[in-house]
């Protein structure tokens, strides 16, 4: 992890696959445990992360705890999705994702492209930057 933080590598983890609320009932395979990342970050704070397919109150909590979180769009979903999701954390810890081959790209673009954002905004989910 030490290797990851001197070089601002972002160790990406990836929340979940598949949606609990689609998998069948006997056989589940729950997301990663919010509190297990936060104490993963706790241990590295200087190791940058990334989480994927996070939905949108794992995102804007995970966010909000720690400066060197982005979380990717793929699972985040709600009524004018970005406008609200970037309400609650900076656009520069928003990534772009699609959750390709699980999800539609298109939906992803379209989720990006067809929402009210400044130029600036629409920049830092497309090119995120590792501080």
């Amino acid at each position: 992890m030490n290797i990851l933080a001197e070089a601002r590598i972002p160790l990406i983890i990836q929340m979940r696959v598949d949606d609990e609320r689609n998998q069948y009932p006997l056989m589940k395979v729950p997301g990663v445990d919010v509190e297990s990342i936060i104490r993963l970050a706790n241990a590295f704070p200087k190791v940058p992360m990334v989480c994927l397919c996070t939905y949108r109150y794992e995102a804007v909590y995970l966010v909000r705890r720690r400066r060197m979180w982005s979380v990717g769009i793929s699972y985040i979903e709600s009524f004018k999705t970005l406008p609200t999701l970037l309400k609650q954390i900076p656009a520069e810890r928003v990534l772009f994702g699609s959750h390709t081959p699980f999800f539609y790209t298109a939906a992803a673009v379209a989720k990006t492209e067809r929402a009210p954002h400044t130029a600036k905004a629409y920049k830092a989910i497309l090119q995120w930057q590792c501080e």
